[in-house]
């Protein structure tokens, strides 16, 4: 079991370094450009008044807008989750599509996020809007990662899909 809590924190702690030291701004930034057009894309289904200018979303008739930055894009907890589900003791198979699972997940939930928080910024007062935005939509999304890792670990535990030689 050391040797995956270990293994964890090593490539999480590389991915983040990578990350501080810039070498992932490119990825970062066009991450977040793609969330902002999608969600735009998905609003503008809808609500015909939206605009999109580069990563930011303006409803014509409020005026809200809402700038979808490089730490709107989930990346960091998407890595924790990556990470996470990668070294768990099963089959390579089952890795990648847990991987692959929680990314679609995490993403997924940070488009309605950013759906929500716009619609909600016309509506609510700044103070608000930033505890929503700061404060519980981070925990929101830490507690989905969390109870999905659990669900994931149960599923592989009920198949007999983890390998428990490795972990001794």
């Amino acid at each position: 079991m050391i040797k995956f809590i270990l293994l964890y924190f090593t490539i999480t702690f590389f991915g983040l370094g990578l990350s501080i030291l810039g070498v992932t701004n490119g990825l970062e930034q066009q991450l977040s450009l793609s969330l902002a057009q999608l969600s735009g894309a998905i609003i503008h289904l809808f609500d015909n008044y939206i605009t999109l200018n580069q990563a930011v979303l303006r409803h014509g008739t409020s005026g809200f807008a809402l700038e979808i930055t490089t730490a709107c894009n989930a990346l960091n907890l998407s890595w924790f989750s990556i990470v996470a589900f990668g070294v768990i003791p099963t089959h390579w198979k089952m890795r990648v599509l847990g991987a692959f699972a929680i990314l679609f997940i995490v993403q997924t939930a940070n488009i309605a996020r950013i759906i929500t928080l716009f619609y909600l910024g016309e509506m609510i007062s700044t103070e608000t809007f930033t505890f929503i935005h700061e404060q519980l939509f981070v925990l929101v999304f830490h507690l989905l990662v969390i109870i999905l890792f659990f669900i994931w670990l149960q599923w592989l535990f009920l198949h007999k899909m983890l390998h428990y030689d490795d972990v001794k």
